[in-house]
């Protein structure tokens, strides 16, 4: 199981409620992300919400591909 979820900016309630959902099902997480489209997903470089929500769909497209498919 993979987790991408978005949120606009209280996101790690909602991550953290998933990852025990899925291990309460015994379900195997593989990976686990948070992206914002209002906060900062990269406070260094942050320059305002259309640029955030640019970055947020960067993030998930790259995680989608980095993300191991499962073996048998």
């Amino acid at each position: 199981m993979a987790i991408i979820l978005t949120g606009m900016g209280a996101g790690r309630r909602a991550t953290r409620i998933m990852e025990r959902l899925v291990r309460e099902a015994r379900g195997v997480l593989v990976a686990s992300l948070t992206i914002y489209t209002h906060n900062p997903n990269d406070r260094d470089n942050y320059q305002g919400p259309s640029q955030n929500q640019d970055l947020a769909v960067v993030m998930a497209t790259r995680a989608g591909r980095e993300i191991p498919l499962p073996t048998r």
